[in-house]
Parts: C-alpha cells; structure tokens; sequence
C-alpha cells in the first residue's frame, strides 16, 4: 500500500488532513483503495496541558470494502531535551457490512541522537479487531523506529515492527517521506509513533 496525505494547518490549533490510499494487488496492478479526510483540534497550545493532548475524528471511503469512521486519542510529549513520547489511541468503525470494530495503540520512545538531524528510538502497536460474524483478532508488534531530516524541511521515517502474536503478520514495515511546506516546520509538534500515523 502507499498513501499520500496532505497537511494543512488551520487556526485555532486545527488541522485537516487529505488522504489518498493506493493498493497493488498480486498481478501488480495499482487501483485507489481509499481516501480520506481528518480533523484534528489540539486542546490547547504547546506546552500547556500535560500531554499536550489532541483530538482526531476521520472518515474514510473504501473502494472494496464498507466506509469507516475513526476517532484518536493523541498524546505526546518531550521526556527530556533529547528524549520524546508518544501514544496514539484509537477506534475505527464500519459504517455497514459487517460492523467491524477495531482498537488500535501505539507508543513510542525517541532520542534524538543528532539535533535537527536524526532521531532513532523503538515503538510498538496493539489491534483489537472484532466483526460480527468472526473471532476476535489480536496482534501486536515491536520494532526499532528512524527518523532522518536531511533538510529542514524533509523527513524518512522507517519503522520495522515485528509481529508478536499468532494473529500478527510476520514483520509490517512502515516507511514515510514528508516534506514541510511555508513556515510551520519550526513549531514543536507531536511525536507520533510511525505505525499509527501512516495508517
């Protein structure tokens, strides 16, 4: 799968978010697999709730499977000068078919090794998937996380998890290219774990 997304920072501490989800299949055909769109409002400035907490309400529309609603819980702060944190909590819901409900988590720890330049730390991610006519479905994985800036306005984040349980994939690897646009790049933001900010 790839996905591009498109930021856009709007005042009063809102944010909305554009996604479009590509797949390829076995005969390596490429198709639209869905897009998207997000809100996201943080409670309150940088620095001045414990947390710094944000809320995060998605919708999205599959081409091959029901629509689904989501809403996340966002939390993230500086431990330290050069040690960050992050946990993402979520709920997805399908809108029909099936009603699928899925649990997500994910945390992070990152050390910032080079300032400005290269973080490097570990993250972990939990599923809870429940349809109406399957078993429950729980996976978790563990991985080492990257993120490299070479520019000031660019980032590579890689995130190579590895499955725990029997109902997770054997490794799921998340690589995500960024660009900065205009003159917010320099506000402190939200360290996210990989995994769940590029679902």
């Amino acid at each position: 799968r790839m996905q591009e997304e498109l930021e856009i920072g709007l005042p009063y501490r809102f944010q909305l978010d554009l996604y479009e989800t590509w797949a390829v299949d076995q005969d390596r055909r490429v198709s639209q697999d869905e897009y998207s769109v997000e809100l996201r409002y943080a409670l309150a400035d940088w620095g001045k709730l414990p947390l710094n907490p944000t809320l995060y309400l998605e919708y999205a529309e599959h081409n091959h499977a029901p629509n689904t609603l989501e809403g996340k819980l966002l939390l993230g702060t500086d431990l330290s000068r050069r040690w960050h944190w992050g946990l993402n909590l979520a709920c997805e819901q399908e809108l029909s078919g099936t009603d699928n409900t899925e649990l997500a988590a994910s945390q992070g720890f990152s050390y910032t090794a080079l300032d400005q330049i290269l973080d490097v730390g570990f993250e972990m991610e939990y599923y809870h998937e429940k349809a109406n006519d399957s078993r429950a479905q729980n996976e978790f994985l563990i991985g080492p996380s990257l993120q490299w800036r070479p520019t000031a306005s660019s980032h590579l984040d890689l995130a190579p998890l590895i499955g725990c349980t029997h109902d997770s994939p054997r490794v799921e690897v998340y690589l995500v290219i960024g660009i900065d646009f205009g003159t917010g790049h320099n506000k402190p933001e939200h360290y996210a774990p990989t995994s769940l900010r590029s679902q």
